[in-house]
This record gives structure tokens, C-alpha cells and sequence, in this order.
């Protein structure tokens, strides 16, 4: 929702990816530590039990849990996860609030579990294990609260407006909010958990980049409720709300291809100009790595990470520079670009 990075954006969905792998390089099967490794055994043993139990206490339409789940599971599998906190729309998760309504604890906590158990992407089993745990106490908690709600998947009578807010609309939007603060709370545990970091300071990091964008994800499962069952539209709603989603999905996860296949170029650019300077090879990446660290310890947007990454590439003048230690001649040629470097004059350098 390896180790996850220490304020990684909120709201569910929100998994412990390759991205977290890349920040955290130390983190090892060899130094990871053993109560992490026990939470997330506890996570995904119990949610498997617990939707096993629920399930027969209040039997869901199999029908749909098996849709749900196969949708859910695209979702995971499709999902790009490289496009940036403030583009998190997942079709997954937008299954998952709508299968909480329409099948109940027993059901949410199936398709949850079983979308993110087949997320073989992953590398790392914990984090597949992490995952699929999560989303499936998610699923499990949030149609507890739907119930509790007397949410329904039927709307009873007639289907006026006020009907369709009061037995589907309040009690969704309770759940999903349930279900936003376990991801955050079981995120913030793993977390400090493999980081040994303190869960308050975890939390509140973590509760801050919860924003507006976020009840999208509610918005869309009532939708896709309301149209499954009061209009009458059954299984071609998920046409309807689904759809949309995965082309903007494919759009971003296009846009995310070409993002990484421009940095590569940099960075193959920058090894080839470091060649000229052997005391600078390998300088460039390490300093945009540490960078990209600093980025996310500082909860920079993406663009504001991407900028600064960038710029930690300064090291491509170093090398293309014939005295890279003159600052006159850096003069020269960088004050095409940054003019303030125009005005710095030394004597005696011994250019």
C-alpha cells in the first residue's frame, strides 16, 4: 500500500510498490526486521480468515464477487504506478468500495484480498502479502460499517433521490472512510515497523497528503452501485464507470513510459559525457539518487522532484568543460544559460 518510502500519499490503494524498492536500497531480506516481517504475516493470515468467516455470516452473491475480483485484479495488474501522488484514481479501488456495497464484509474482503494476491509485479512476496492483507481488512472493515449503516445493495421501495442518499449514498461514504484511515493506519505501521520510525510522526505524514481528489473514488462506487441495481443496468455499469477510468489510466501509464524513457536518455547522456572526466564517472546518478531521496523525505511534489533531479545533473558542464576547475571558463560557458555566472571573475586561477 521492502520498506515504503516514509510519507508516501495516503488513501486506499495505496501499496507498498517498486518505486518504495528504489528508495529504499538497504532494505534487504537480510536487515528487515523480524517484527515487519511478523505484522505482515498477521495482516494477510487474518484477513484471508476473516473473509473466509464473513462470507459465512453473510453469504454474498458469488456472481459478483467473481466479476469484482477478475476487475479488481486487471486493475491492480494494469495500474501504472510510476505516474505521480496527484493522478491515484485506481479502478481497484473503485471495485473494491462498490463490492463492499454490493456483497457485503464477507465479499469486500475476498475481492481486496485476492486483487493484490495476484499482483505478481511485485518482487518481493512480503509486499504482495502486505498488500493483499491490507485490502483485504480495507474490504472486510468497510462492509462491516456499510452494514452497521443499514447500507443495502437493494435500494427498498421506491428509488427516489433521498432513498438512494440514505440507504446507499451515507453509508458508503462512512466506509470508505473507514477504509481510508485503516490504509493509512496499517501503512504508517508497516512503515515504522521496517524503518523504525514513530508511528505518530508516520501518521500525520501520511495524513497530509490525504486531499479532495480522494472521495473521486467514493463518487465513482456510488455511481457504479446506483447503476448496477436502482437503474437496472446490472453488469454493464462497469462499461460505464470502469471504462473511462482505464483509458485514463492507459493515458497515464503511456505518459509514465515516456517520462522514464527520457530519463534514461539523460542518464545514458550523462555516463557517456562523464567518460571525458574518469574522476566523475557515476557522480551525476548518485547525486540525482540522493536527490530523489531528499525529494521524498521533504514530500515535494513530482514535479518538484523531477526538477530537482534534474538539476542535480549539473555535473554534465563539469565534463564537458576543458578545465573544469577554472571558474572563468565555467563562466564562459554556462552564462548562456544562467547570467549571474557571467560576473564571476578570479584571478590567478592559472587557466
Amino acid at each position: 500500500m521492502t520498506a515504503p518510502r516514509p510519507a508516501p500519499a495516503a488513501g486506499p490503494g495505496k501499496e507498498v510498490g517498486p518505486r518504495q524498492r528504489r528508495e529504499q536500497p538497504h532494505a534487504g531480506a537480510a536487515h528487515f526486521p523480524v517484527l515487519a516481517w511478523l505484522y505482515i504475516t498477521l495482516a494477510a493470515s487474518s484477513a484471508a480468515i476473516f473473509a473466509v468467516l464473513a462470507s459465512l455470516r453473510w453469504p454474498p452473491d458469488w456472481g459478483i464477487v467473481a466479476l469484482l475480483s477478475v476487475l479488481a485484479a486487471v486493475g491492480v495488474v494494469a495500474r501504472e504506478r510510476d505516474v505521480g501522488t496527484g493522478y491515484g484514481v485506481s479502478t481497484a479501488i473503485v471495485t473494491l468500495a462498490a463490492g463492499v456495497a454490493l456483497t457485503g464484509p464477507g465479499g469486500g474482503a475476498i475481492i481486496g484480498f485476492l486483487s493484490y494476491v495476484v499482483d505478481f509485479r511485485s518482487v518481493r512476496w512480503r509486499n504482495l502479502w502486505f498488500n493483499a492483507g491490507m485490502m483485504g481488512w480495507m474490504g472486510g472493515v468497510g462492509g462491516l460499517i456499510y452494514l452497521a449503516l443499514s447500507g443495502r445493495s437493494t435500494v427498498l421501495g421506491d428509488p427516489s433521490p433521498l432513498a438512494i442518499a440514505v440507504q446507499v449514498a451515507i453509508p458508503l461514504l462512512f466506509a470508505y472512510a473507514a477504509m481510508l484511515a485503516l490504509n493509512t493506519f496499517m501503512l504508517a505501521m508497516m512503515i515504522s515497523l521496517a524503518r523504525r520510525q514513530p508511528l505518530a510522526s508516520t501518521i500525520s505524514a501520511i495524513s497530509r497528503t490525504v486531499g479532495w481528489a480522494y472521495l473521486l473514488h467514493v463518487l465513482m462506487a456510488w455511481l457504479f452501485v446506483i447503476l448496477w441495481d436502482p437503474v437496472g443496468v446490472g453488469p454493464f455499469s462497469v462499461v460505464l464507470i470502469l471504462g473511462p477510468l482505464w483509458l485514463t489510466q492507459f493515458t497515464l501509464s503511456r505518459d509514465a513510459r515516456a517520462r522514464r524513457a527520457h530519463q534514461e536518455t539523460v542518464s545514458t547522456l550523462m555516463g557517456a559525457l562523464e567518460l571525458a572526466n574518469p574522476f566523475s564517472v557515476g557522480h551525476s546518478s548518485r547525486v540525482a539518487e540522493l536527490c530523489g531521496r531528499m525529494a521524498s523525505r521533504l514530500e515535494l511534489r513530482r514535479n518538484e522532484a523531477d526538477v530537482l533531479r534534474y538539476a542535480a545533473l549539473y555535473t554534465t558542464w563539469v565534463s564537458l568543460l576543458p578545465h573544469p576547475g577554472c571558474p572563468e571558463v565555467a563562466a564562459q560557458w554556462i552564462s548562456p544559460i544562467w547570467r549571474p555566472w557571467s560576473n564571476t571573475q578570479r584571478s590567478g586561477c592559472g587557466c
